[in-house]
């Protein structure tokens, strides 16, 4: 019997509720994973004298976000481990007190502003993979840069950049009704969203710290992170060690940064 009311229960059973055969297809959250692809693209590319270019530098600050993000995923699995709460996972199996989902939309939502902003950057030259090194300056406070990552109003409404925008509310859409199918569907309880929620503000307010690194040690700092991250999550949930894509990601971003510090030319906004 699942109670629709308390807290820390499941809306339904979630063996039961999850969507099978074609109808998994038009889950919202493959729609989310689609507009975030297509996010990734209108950030990444410009169009410079008829050419298409690619800007392999706003491309690796989507990877480190992606990095830092996938740090922060492990510290959630150990928090979990210590909170203790198996309620709506299979069987009640495993820790899951901690809404993956919701705290997952919170961050990438402040990753995709923070690429939105790089809109303002346009390379000098044509060519279709571009190095330009554009660091942004991190003189501004605290709080100005954590507005930043809630806020697109003060960007130019060029083509390019209203494009984004609209993505970025399509991506906005498709979170919501992911998060609501989330809970409906009885894979967290409302105290897992909750905390989902928290532990994706306090995410955003640790990448705010983050970005201040300089760029072109944000890379190695982000091997250093989910290596440790890794280790720590291993050894509480007694699971052995292996060799996973997210260290491949990580060499081809400290790759990416050196050839673009060695590279090193200037940036010009965007009149």
């Amino acid at each position: 019997m699942y109670n629709k009311n308390g807290f820390d229960d499941c809306y339904s059973d979630r063996t039961v509720a999850q969507r099978k055969g074609v109808s998994s297809l038009f889950s919202p959250y493959n729609f989310t994973l689609v507009i975030s692809v297509a996010l990734i693209v209108i950030t990444s590319v410009r169009k410079v004298e008829g050419k298409f270019v690619v800007m392999m530098n706003v491309f690796n600050h989507f990877l480190n976000g992606y990095m830092f993000h996938r740090s922060l995923y492990f510290i959630s699995g150990i928090l979990k481990e210590n909170i203790g709460d198996t309620n709506c996972s299979v069987n009640n199996a495993k820790p899951n007190g901690i809404s993956g989902h919701f705290f997952t939309a919170i961050f990438f939502f402040a990753l995709f502003v923070h690429l939105l902003r790089k809109l303002t950057f346009q390379p000098k030259h044509s060519n279709l993979l571009c190095f330009e090194f554009c660091e942004q300056k991190n003189n501004q406070n605290f709080y100005k840069t954590v507005q930043e990552l809630f806020c697109v109003d003060d960007l130019p409404n060029t083509k390019h950049i209203l494009l984004g925008k609209g993505g970025l509310l399509i991506y906005l859409l498709t979170c919501l009704l992911t998060m609501g199918d989330t809970l409906l569907r009885g894979y967290h309880t409302p105290r897992q969203v909750f905390y989902g929620i928290l532990f994706g503000i306090v995410s955003i307010i640790l990448y705010t710290l983050f970005i201040k690194i300089p760029f072109k040690y944000q890379s190695l700092t982000n091997m250093i992170m989910i290596i440790s991250s890794y280790l720590t999550f291993c050894q509480i949930h007694y699971h052995h060690f292996k060799f996973t894509g997210f260290f491949i990601t990580g060499v081809i971003s400290i790759l990416l940064t050196h050839y673009s510090i060695l590279s090193q030319t200037s940036c010009s906004k965007e009149e």
